[in-house]
């Protein structure tokens, strides 16, 4: 990304955040299809493309492999390909309409605004920017009740053990400067700078995590966002931290046997509900120190984890799933993103044509399966 003379903010910010949006968009289809990605997932991915093109339209376009390993890399699927993509999973669907670009996106308008009075340029009140400023969060609902009204507990277990989409909701709480936020913002201030690692060790945000820190730490840096404790100083250190987060995943599945999506689960849990680990009860072993809400961000000191203590946490991943059933947020009244609606309209109008494709040969297996992956999270009418 490229910087404005003096200030710092990225040239071209609102580019870099579309990319993101692409990039994870295509992570999302290649993740859904199974797609095996190593040694060489550009190949892989252009490869599969070839195949989708022929099963959806009859054909492969000249320089197929090519354009879809562009996807892999920040360009968006073109309409066509969006809306098969779509239909043959679901979950590309939800990732599309998912709020977290839309509060990216209005954000990044805020920032140019901010920018824009530091240089004089433009002056708009002060009234008007903290409008702006508080407009992603007031329309905020959870479980169809404004942000406020859900109850702390509710709202504390989203933003921490949610999966990546509740970042919107983590952005548009750190954008607020309503003082009827004031308590969340500085519950959660203190511990977004590990809630954002998190997030960016699920498969679907990794590849794009170095750029997604980029944009948020702009948008700190020029005071849009509240600012947050342990927040990674540059990419060196933040790629440092992310790293050891890994380590430390990779080690809960070799040794105890657990799958991608239980051991993201036992981590957010190893951190943020550590009450077993300040009491524990007659007998039970615990080698994980307490670790405080301001060292929260450090993701340090946790070298090993006993085999009681892991049941614990994941019999408390059990009870976590049944509850995030219920646990919907919407932002209602807020702009669904171009790329998206444009699906939409393209779906309706090629409907009976759809109907002719055979979606299960796109499918791992090529068998049809009975439910996708589902994305809590999503946007009211427009």
């Amino acid at each position: 990304m490229k910087a404005t003379e003096g200030d710092g903010l990225p040239s071209n910010l609102r580019g870099t955040i579309r990319s993101i949006y692409a990039r994870i968009v295509a992570q999302t289809l290649a993740s859904a299809a199974d797609i095996v990605a190593a040694p060489a997932p550009y190949d892989a991915f252009g490869e599969y493309g070839k195949r989708f093109e022929t099963v959806v339209f009859g054909f492969a376009s000249e320089g197929c492999r090519g354009k879809w390993s562009r996807f892999c890399s920040g360009v968006m699927m073109s309409l066509r390909v969006r809306e098969a993509a779509c239909r043959a999973f679901p979950i590309v669907l939800m990732t599309l309409a998912s709020p977290l670009w839309t509060v990216l996106l209005h954000l990044e308008q805020a920032a140019r605004l901010l920018d824009a009075l530091g240089r004089g340029k433009r002056r708009p009140s002060r009234r008007y920017l903290i409008k702006m400023l508080n407009q992603p969060l007031r329309r905020l609902h959870i479980n169809q009740r404004p942000f406020l009204e859900a109850s702390p507990t509710a709202r504390q277990r989203l933003m921490l053990l949610g999966e990546w989409p509740v970042l919107s909701i983590q952005l548009a709480v750190l954008a607020s400067r309503a003082p009827q936020y004031q308590t969340t913002r500085c519950w959660l201030a203190r511990r977004f700078a590990l809630v954002f690692l998190l997030h960016c060790l699920h498969p679907n945000v990794s590849s794009s995590a170095t750029a997604l820190f980029l944009v948020i730490d702009q948008l700190m840096r020029r005071g849009v966002l509240w600012p947050v404790p342990g927040w990674p100083q540059d990419v060196k250190e933040f790629e440092g931290r992310l790293a050891r987060l890994a380590t430390l995943e990779a080690q809960l599945r070799l040794e105890y046997c657990l799958s991608e999506a239980a051991a993201l689960r036992t981590l957010r849990l190893m951190f943020h509900d550590l009450s077993i680990f300040n009491n524990p009860k007659p007998g039970q072993h615990c080698c994980v120190p307490f670790v405080s809400d301001l060292a929260l961000f450090s993701a340090e000191g946790v070298e090993d984890l006993a085999a009681p203590a892991v049941d614990e946490l994941l019999a408390r991943c059990a009870r976590q799933r049944r509850w995030r059933a219920d646990a919907v947020f919407t932002f209602k009244r807020l702009a669904y993103t171009t790329a998206f609606t444009r699906v939409l309209e393209y779906w309706l109008e090629h409907d009976a044509l759809a109907r002719q494709v055979d979606w299960s040969q796109l499918r791992p297996g090529g068998k049809r399966r009975r439910g996708s992956p589902r994305l809590v999270g999503g946007q009211g009418p427009p």
